[in-house]
């Protein structure tokens, strides 16, 4: 039996899906409301009017599914472009005046913010304006940006549209902030932007951003170590944007990255430690209504302290029905509640469906919801201490199985030790967790002086720990390629797993069954695929050189930068090359980068020709690819060596009129010259050409 609101979230969910991926672009407000209104009369209508009993059930039926898609889809689209008439980049403007969004995120030579806008200025006429523009303002040591939440600015027009990804497998961040209604961004120099006044945000959200910077600040003094403070900052409080790079990836490889997270954990772990302290107001007169209402009012100052995500917010609902049902006597009914809270989420932020943390934190509700019991029930150890970490195994596995097709979709990589790395972060997380909340809450400055040296111990214990399984054998599995049918295939096997567990269904063992081994098929398929591949790729690294000869699983990494660790090796390359080998595996070659250096490179049965300056060495006969870089003037002399149906890639470092004057003067096929600039990398292989 599918439970009520479950029925109300998935017609909504479909709504939103389909305005996602279809967008009529002329829709309006009035027709979305004339439709709702007249689908609403049509509900009131059928349920009140006796005549038409006869149609009752299935009319409104109808009429309530056509009314949660088309409320899905209007909030699905509302925020587009197309269809607001005054968003600000179709409005002509020298400058923007709007509010900081959100808590300015502050980095080594820059500050980037959203900014909701207000009004377009132009020549001195103001229009009224709206829509959220991404800004990057360049700072310097030397002169210091003091901008906050709430804020209003006025920004130069500068104004362009987000770029999608230019390289395989690169992260989307065009999606990743359409996702949050942003399309456009900005990049400004501090005279290009004009502090206008201050506190101009939600009263509410403005407090929680105070609350934490004061907490925050009062952790840097007590805890000792630097690494410890950026942990513990995410941990209680969601703020991950300062923690470096090699503790971020020990919890990612050990499948404990969620502890970095605030989630349903944390606000469990609040939800417990409220809980214990005000328990003994139960014994009183109204006590379990004055604890009921403190808990509540504690619990949702802590979701607006992390910074309200959809893991938060879900839990943070999830409790709340959780106490109102116990306050009036009513059975809680799991996935009901936890459909309720998703819908109440998706209402107030329809576009967190697609959010990566909106999707795990449901799948592995859900999997703990309806696989756990049923595991549960298969074996459990007398022994109390055994039960417990057995219990702790089965709900890291069922979470963990829910959420496999999603995390290898979006992540390509699967953490072999994770029943491991979950039991043994398990005890410390709840440690730190109170630990910290008891720091946060203390006023005595002798204790928080120890309780500070405890927390130091207990984190640098835990990240030791977890860095010593990064470095275990096979501890990462990388380089899966999981295609959206997989996703859904995967997601159906576990939904039968469930099944065959709960009905000791033989039908649903067989789909499961079948499932799988479609899927082992594809994965097989695909990587046969890897081991015949040879090929070449020549990716958008803007005026850099970065350029990958494959085969045969193994890579060869010729670049401009000087290590394989320079982070925009990372960020634009190795998330492609993971998919053909281990980055301590991919050979490295550095190409010097002294002016006036021209190179000849040798990989496979292929010549490639890397052009800086005039060429005045001898060539071979032919050659298979010619690579311009580096701004300078270039020689016509290995165009001339070209070989027939070989290729000319000049990078993002050239004008495109120079580029172009070359070509004429050559004579060059322009059907030979592949561009990188704003466009996707040049790849290659011996069985297909594409660009």
């Amino acid at each position: 039996m599918v439970v009520p609101m479950v029925k109300v979230l998935l017609p909504y969910v479909l709504g939103i899906a389909w305005g996602h991926y279809f967008v009529v672009q002329y829709i309006n407000l009035l027709v979305v409301v004339t439709v709702l209104s007249i689908l609403g009369a049509g509900i009131i209508f059928l349920h009140v009017y006796p005549r038409y009993r006869y149609w009752k059930s299935s009319g409104i039926t109808v009429c309530a599914l056509l009314f949660l898609i088309t409320l899905g889809y209007w909030s699905a689209v509302k925020t587009r472009p197309a269809v607001q008439s005054d968003y600000f980049a179709a409005i002509d403007a020298d400058h923007y005046i709007g509010q900081i969004a959100d808590e300015p995120v502050v980095r080594q030579k820059s500050i980037r913010f959203p900014l909701h806008v207000q009004s377009a200025q132009q020549a001195g006429h103001v229009t009224s304006a709206q829509g959220i523009l991404m800004v990057t303002i360049a700072r310097s040591d030397s002169l210091k940006i003091s901008l906050k939440y709430g804020d209003i600015i006025a920004v130069a027009n500068r104004i362009k549209e987000v770029p999608p990804p230019h390289n395989p497998h690169e992260f989307d961040y065009k999606a990743y902030l359409a996702n949050k209604d942003v399309w456009f961004q900005c990049f400004l120099s501090t005279e290009q932007y004009q502090l206008l006044s201050h506190d101009g945000g939600n009263f509410l959200v403005a407090t929680a951003l105070r609350a934490r910077k004061t907490l925050m600040d009062k952790f840097d003094v007590y805890l000792q170590n630097e690494k410890a403070f950026q942990v513990v900052s995410a941990l209680i409080f969601g703020h991950r944007s300062q923690i470096d790079s090699d503790t971020l990836q020990a919890f990612t490889d050990t499948g404990t990255v969620h502890v970095l997270s605030v989630s349903g954990l944390h606000v469990g772990l609040v939800f417990g430690f409220l809980n214990f302290l005000f328990g003994w107001l139960d014994r009183r007169r109204y006590g379990k209504i004055i604890r009921s209402t403190i808990i509540l009012l504690s619990i949702w100052s802590y979701v607006v302290l992390t910074g309200m995500a959809a893991p938060i917010l879900r839990a943070g609902i999830m409790i709340s029905f959780f106490l109102l049902s116990t306050l009036i006597g009513r059975k809680q009914v799991p996935l009901n509640t936890l459909a309720a809270s998703a819908f109440f989420i998706l209402l107030y932020a329809p576009k967190s469906l697609f959010d990566v943390g909106f999707q795990l934190s449901y799948l592995a509700i859900a999997g703990i919801v309806l696989l756990y019991p049923y595991m549960k029930q298969c074996y459990l150890p007398a022994n109390t201490y055994l039960a417990w970490i057995v219990e702790y195994s089965y709900v890291s596995i069922a979470a963990q199985l829910f959420t496999l097709p999603v995390v290898l979709y979006y992540f390509g990589q699967f953490p072999t030790y994770f029943l491991f790395g979950n039991l043994f972060i398990a005890l410390p997380s709840t440690a730190i967790m109170y630990v910290g909340l008891t720091l946060a809450l203390c006023p005595f400055h002798i204790v928080n002086i120890y309780l500070g040296k405890l927390l130091d111990m207990l984190l640098a214990f835990s990240i030791a720990g977890l860095e010593w399984m990064t470095d275990l054998p096979f501890a990462v599995i990388r380089g899966i390629a999981w295609p959206p049918l997989l996703v859904v295939f995967g997601l159906l096997f576990v939904v039968g797993l469930t099944i065959s567990l709960a009905n000791k269904s033989k039908g649903a063992i067989l789909v499961s069954t079948g499932l799988l081994g479609t899927m082992g098929a594809i994965l097989c398929w695909q990587f046969i695929g890897k081991i015949n591949y040879a090929g070449l790729n020549v990716y958008n690294v803007r005026s850099g050189l970065a350029l990958a000869y494959i085969e045969d699983r193994r890579v060869a990494l010729f670049s401009s930068f000087d290590s394989i660790s320079h982070p925009t090796l990372v960020f634009h390359v190795l998330p492609d090359l993971a998919y053909y080998a281990d980055t301590d595996a991919i050979q490295f070659i550095p190409i010097p980068d002294e002016k006036n250096r021209n190179a000849l490179i040798h990989v496979g049965d292929q010549t490639i020709a890397l052009v800086t300056e005039k060429w005045t060495t001898e060539t071979p006969d032919s050659i298979d690819f010619a690579i311009w870089y580096n701004h300078n003037i270039i020689s016509s002399y290995p165009m001339q060596k070209l070989k027939k149906g070989g290729q000319i890639i000049i990078n993002g470092s050239h004008t495109d009129n120079l580029m172009a004057r070359k070509i004429r003067e050559t004579n060059t096929d322009i059907e030979a010259v592949y561009w990188l600039k704003d466009n996707f990398a040049y790849v290659w292989n011996r069985y297909q050409l594409w660009k």
